[in-house]
């Protein structure tokens, strides 16, 4: 008996050992995942998508630190399509969509989860497309949004040639 109490206290200590490692008030942080390279010359046609950067962050354990298991939390997405091109004036379909989650380790790794999730958005129509917007690309050759740059280097007769960068560095919660 008193060697069985012994051994479960031995196997005890070396449980509590190993947890001792893992850091979990490790800080949150977010991440932005774009979908077509950064600061690379491109090209997009009529209909396609010109740039998609999702938007994620580390999903909180109890402690509010990050998941040790990596786990990720969706944050929303910034999408700009190309519509159409008439001569130098280009038709954008834009959308910036945020969302925010009450989900935690606890939520995600336990039988009933409870999570709050709601959604913001920032630029984008009533339809399923995104916003319209209309750029003289001879004029204006920069548009930004939801901190991505994107600058039409070249506009042809169904196509245009571009160039997307990040403006917006990744932030710490």
């Amino acid at each position: 008996m008193v060697e069985k109490l012994i051994a479960q206290l031995f196997l005890m200590i070396i449980v509590l050992a190993g947890c001792a490692t893992v850091d979990v008030h490790q800080p949150i942080q977010r991440y932005r995942l774009f979908e077509q390279p950064v600061a690379q010359r491109l090209s997009a046609s009529v209909g396609s998508t010109v740039v998609r950067m999702n938007r994620q962050s580390d999903l909180p354990n109890i402690y509010g630190g990050k998941d040790i298991y990596g786990g990720k939390v969706d944050r929303g997405f910034v999408e700009v399509k190309l519509v159409s091109v008439s001569g130098e004036e280009l038709t954008l379909s834009v959308s910036d969509i945020h969302r925010q989650s009450s989900e935690t380790t606890m939520d995600r790794y336990v039988a009933r989860p409870s999570v709050n999730v709601s959604q913001t958005v920032s630029v984008s129509s009533s339809g399923r497309e995104g916003l319209l917007v209309r750029l003289n690309a001879g004029n204006e050759k920069e548009y930004v949004v939801g901190g991505v740059k994107i600058t039409f280097r070249e506009v042809r007769s169904s196509s245009v040639v571009y160039q997307i960068d990040d403006v917006t560095p990744v932030q710490n919660k």
